[in-house]
């Protein structure tokens, strides 16, 4: 079963929001003929062809503008504008030979497209501008909001880390496992305290953060246990948000146990491309079956879903599947 996030009020107002503005071109379009005095018909033929012809390099446009532009890819979003208006303006000029037998100059369309994408472009930027402070203005407010949060319960965590130096030291007497696993578990803490109160942290700690976690919980696992881990994060220029996987992991450990031999097995994947990190995991499931709808994996699902859309609101794809046997996710980031 696969588990499809979509916001159906957010995605219907873009759509009203762009259905609204080809509106606006096109009565543009059709006034202006109408004005110096061309008959209604030729008049709606001109508004319709001036928004068909024009709809797809601008599009095109806003694609290479998201992917390249906004990320200061600066030579390759020219290079391939250059390309958009120069293929767009030849084919716009064959299928206009094809369909009317008026004549148009070949040098209009390189005027016209340019101009559209010019106007279109101004709109674009004012508006993602705006949506922009939105979302800083919500990071800001949750961000405090956690901080207090944290300062609120500083006293606990430290309380326990000091405790838990104490337990270590005490346990050297019995066996190691027990030590290793107070051991790890400080360090567990200390990075988690660490971290509460960055923005953002190095791919590689996060990795190493999500190694260490994976050993702590592993000790506790019966021999048969098996999780076979692939991540490459040694790159120490790329940053992340703090624990932006936890809470994926701790559900294989929570729910991908076998409630019969106690065993667990899970694939964990981590490994970038370029400017892209890919994060995936997969287990099979005992716990999940029979349980979608249950309060703490919708409360667990939806805060990080929260925090991805705020964090990486256009640069991350999430997907869920529950295939009966296997629980998978699938996560690409943008850094």
């Amino acid at each position: 079963m696969r588990i499809i996030y979509i916001n159906k009020d957010k995605l219907t107002g873009r759509m009203a929001q762009h259905i609204y503005g080809w509106t606006i071109v096109f009565m543009f379009s059709l006034v202006g003929p109408l004005v110096v005095g061309i008959d209604l018909g030729y008049a709606l033929q001109f508004a319709v062809m001036f928004v068909v012809f024009n709809i797809i390099p601008v599009y095109q446009h806003f694609y290479v503008l998201k992917k390249y532009f906004y990320n200061k890819k600066y030579y390759p979003y020219v290079a391939l504008l250059l390309l958009i208006i120069i293929v767009n303006s030849f084919l716009n000029d064959f299928l206009y030979s094809l369909l009317y037998t008026w004549d148009k100059p070949t040098v209009d369309w390189f005027v016209d497209i340019p101009a559209v994408l010019v106007i279109t472009t101004a709109v674009k930027l004012v508006r993602d501008g705006y949506r922009q402070r939105l979302r800083l203005n919500q990071l800001e407010s949750k961000q405090l909001e956690a901080e207090l949060s944290a300062l609120k319960s500083q006293l606990n965590p430290h309380f326990l880390f000091n405790n838990l130096n104490n337990l270590y030291a005490m346990s050297m007497d019995y066996p190691e496992p027990l030590s290793k696993y107070i051991f790890k578990l400080s360090e567990l803490l200390r990075f988690v305290i660490n971290s509460s109160g960055k923005q953002k942290i190095t791919l590689k700690e996060e990795c190493d953060f999500i190694n260490n976690y994976i050993e702590t919980e592993m000790l506790r696992l019966r021999e048969n246990s098996k999780v076979n881990t692939m991540i490459n994060c040694e790159d120490e220029n790329k940053l992340i948000a703090p624990l932006i996987f936890l809470p994926f992991i701790e559900n294989i450990f929570k729910h991908g146990i076998n409630p019969n031999t106690g065993a667990l097995e899970a694939v964990v994947e981590v490994k970038t491309f370029d400017d892209n990190l890919y994060f995936l995991t997969s287990n099979k499931t005992y716990n999940y079956v029979n349980q979608d709808c249950s309060n703490d994996k919708k409360i667990g699902l939806d805060n990080i879903k929260q925090r991805l859309n705020l964090l990486y609101p256009t640069s991350h794809k999430l997907s869920i599947v529950n295939e009966g046997q296997y629980f998978k996710v699938s996560l690409k980031l943008e850094l």
